[in-house]
């Protein structure tokens, strides 16, 4: 939260504001998650590997290799006893995760803005899934998923914490430049040849040597 990265507490923070009880659990910590079962009196039944750490999260998900998480997870969701859960990541869940995790709780929600997960079956038993891709809104909906369109915004307290200072860049960009963002690598190709940019992000090794 200090580093106020990605979402960071910004979904929970604004829910109890406005008087909504709120928590956020991180499942793929294995830090944070065994500090918590320690705290819970909570065993964890497996253990992440060396080899397993090298392994994306999607692969691991769709393979099964993530039993920690799932135990600690299962844990919190019966100490806490949501009424709506709220997914950011929905490869994690599989089908039989998905109908458990209903018996328990009014309402399961995802949200997806990034490529789907290899196993698309998962993605109907959502309630809900919101996106801030309006193409994505209208395939669940074919699908047959109620689907809603949640526009993206910025955090209005980051703006109070970032103080200022002397300008040290002219243009920058911080984000991907994976297979999935062929379309924007173009444009920042084309961009790069005309002014000085700045760039931070993952994905380098995909690019062209002569990029």
């Amino acid at each position: 939260d200090k580093e106020q990265f990605g979402q960071a507490n910004f979904y929970s923070k604004h829910l109890n504001c406005l008087g909504w009880k709120a928590e956020e659990i991180i499942i793929n910590d294995f830090r944070m998650k065994s500090k918590w079962a320690k705290e819970n009196n909570v065993k964890l039944t497996q253990k992440p590997s060396f080899l397993t750490n090298k392994v994306p999260d999607s692969i691991k998900n769709f393979l099964g290799l993530q039993g920690w998480s799932k135990n600690i997870f299962w844990e919190q969701i019966r100490k806490i006893k949501p009424d709506v859960v709220y997914m950011h990541d929905l490869s994690i869940l599989n089908e039989k995760d998905l109908n458990q995790l209903k018996k328990v709780t009014r309402l399961v929600v995802g949200q997806i803005a990034c490529p789907l997960p290899i196993n698309k079956k998962p993605l109907k038993k959502y309630d809900l899934i919101v996106s801030s891709f309006p193409h994505y809104v209208n395939m669940f909906k074919k699908m047959g998923i109620q689907s809603e369109y949640l526009r993206w915004c910025f955090e209005k307290s980051i703006a109070k914490e970032v103080k200022p200072k002397n300008k040290i860049y002219d243009v920058v960009f911080v984000g991907g430049f994976s297979l999935h963002h062929r379309k924007g690598n173009k444009i920042f190709e084309s961009l790069a040849r005309k002014t000085k940019v700045d760039f931070w992000g993952y994905g380098v090794e995909t690019l062209p040597l002569k990029s």
